[in-house]
């Protein structure tokens, strides 16, 4: 089930033209594959850290306030 913030940032990252391997790049995962894997989870299911949805913010532009309202609209699961 995605929530309203996973796709947010799921379609943030599809503008930009970035696959996951890429966005892991830019977020500063070593492992890769591990890192994509872990955004695509997030994407999926809405699950995520607090500092990989920062890193992910900051990766891709999208301001503390929107992500914010993101997460008050809908039922996020950030640890």
């Amino acid at each position: 089930m995605t929530t309203h913030l996973a796709a947010y940032f799921h379609d943030r990252r599809n503008e930009r033209g970035l696959t996951l391997a890429q966005l892991a790049m830019i977020v500063g995962y070593r492992n890769i594959r591990k890192g994509a894997n872990k955004i695509a989870r997030f994407e999926r299911q809405g699950r995520v850290t607090e500092e990989l949805l920062a890193m992910l913010a900051e990766a891709l532009e999208i301001d503390f306030p929107t992500v914010e309202a993101l997460v008050q609209k809908g039922a996020n699961h950030v640890r």
